[in-house]
């Protein structure tokens, strides 16, 4: 897209607990439990890889 866009991720979608961590894959790093909802901002043009455990 040409706009920036936001995703807001919850464990009900991804199949997970609040509990499961994750871990931006591009960055190496992990980004602490996932909660009951995380929204993550994705740039113009862009894409995010996260590994959910």
């Amino acid at each position: 897209s040409d706009q920036p866009a936001n995703a807001i991720l919850t464990p009900g979608q991804l199949g997970v607990g609040e509990q499961a961590q994750v871990r931006d894959l591009w960055k190496k790093a992990d980004t602490g439990k996932l909660g009951n909802t995380r929204t993550v901002s994705i740039p113009a043009h862009g894409a995010m890889l996260f590994a959910i455990k």
